[in-house]
């Protein structure tokens, strides 16, 4: 069975930067809107345009869980202290992620 989730390769976490940048990436037939690093560094955050943003684990770059929003996300930010992950969609909605309530 295909895993449905990728796992990303540290030199795919690296070649992304410390830092918020848009770009395009065919992941499938979906793009992938944003990419964005926590704070510290602990994990990296994509909004796509299937309607969900996915977490992944900053270092390992393990696959962490899904969030679901009803259309393209086109923006996610992260609060300073890396606990809150926001993200807006097309659907007028701006959601907020306790990532910390996740894994304690």
């Amino acid at each position: 069975s295909h895993h449905h989730q990728t796992d990303l390769s540290a030199s795919q976490l690296f070649a992304l930067g410390a830092d918020c940048q848009s770009y395009a990436k065919s992941n499938g037939r979906k793009v992938i809107n944003q990419v964005c690093f926590s704070p510290d560094g602990q994990w990296v955050a994509s909004a796509s345009f299937d309607n969900s943003v996915k977490l992944w684990n900053g270092t390992t770059g393990k696959f962490v869980a899904t969030f679901r929003h009803v259309r393209d996300v086109y923006q996610i930010s992260w609060s300073a202290d890396s606990r809150l992950l926001l993200s807006g969609s097309k659907d007028s909605t701006l959601k907020v992620c306790i990532v910390s309530l996740f894994f304690q």
